[in-house]
């Protein structure tokens, strides 16, 4: 007797499913747009605001994220070839007693655009 053979979108993680929310929501919060496809067409990157900031969204359920330099290389490569800034945003879901919360990352040089001071 086989098993049942379960499809794609029901073998996926709740962070994966979370995953479409937290790009739209980042889109709508910051007025832009998001991309079409995540990355995986020639434009990178998950949301976009043309002209300001590119950013690559991650959702996770697990207790740790590794932000890799493939990964920020990628969307580095990606908004300054527009003239935009990279963003790096992670969302931690509740687990396991913690409430979650939402991570930047970016390089200093944003933080310094922002404030107009040194990191």
């Amino acid at each position: 007797m086989r098993g049942v053979i379960l499809p794609k979108r029901l073998k996926q993680s709740k962070a994966y499913h979370e995953s479409t929310k937290q790009e739209a929501a980042l889109a709508e919060e910051i007025g832009g747009r998001r991309i079409p496809g995540s990355g995986s067409r020639a434009l990178k990157g998950d949301v976009r605001l043309a002209g300001i900031v590119r950013i690559e969204a991650k959702t996770t359920e697990a207790k740790s994220f590794t932000v890799t330099r493939e990964m920020l290389d990628k969307i580095s490569a990606a908004a300054e070839t527009a003239g935009e800034r990279p963003v790096l945003v992670v969302d931690f879901m509740p687990a396991g007693g913690h409430l979650g919360g939402r991570f930047v990352v970016c390089p200093a040089y944003v933080i310094k655009h922002i404030t107009d001071s040194d990191l």
